[in-house]
C-alpha cells in the first residue's frame, strides 16, 4: 500500500501508484495489495492513480476508481474526484 489518508483516527482513502498497468501481474499486484489493505483498514475509497489510465472498476465486490495522476492531484475535492465527462 502506498498512502493510507486519515481523518482523525478514520481511514478515509487508500491510494496505490502504478505508472502502467497494462500488464496483467503488474495489475493483480496492485489491485490485491490495494484490497488487502481495504479490508484491514475498513476503507471504501479505493484510488490506483496511473501515468493515463482512468476508469472504474470493481475486483472482488469493492469499486475502486484509476484516474491520471495529474488528475487526482488537481481534482478540487480529492477524496471522490468527478470521474471525466464521456
Amino acid at each position: 500500500m502506498d498512502f493510507v489518508v486519515r481523518d482523525g483516527g478514520v481511514t478515509t482513502d487508500l491510494i496505490q501508484v502504478c505508472y502502467d498497468m497494462t500488464d496483467p501481474k503488474t495489475r493483480k499486484r496492485e489491485l490485491t495489495a490495494l484490497l488487502r489493505a481495504a479490508e484491514e483498514l475498513a476503507c471504501e475509497n479505493l484510488f490506483v492513480l496511473t501515468w493515463e489510465e482512468e476508469g472504474d472498476t470493481v475486483v472482488q465486490g469493492k469499486a475502486v476508481r484509476l484516474l491520471p495522476a495529474w488528475k487526482w492531484l488537481t481534482a478540487p475535492q480529492r477524496h471522490n474526484p468527478t470521474p471525466a465527462s464521456p
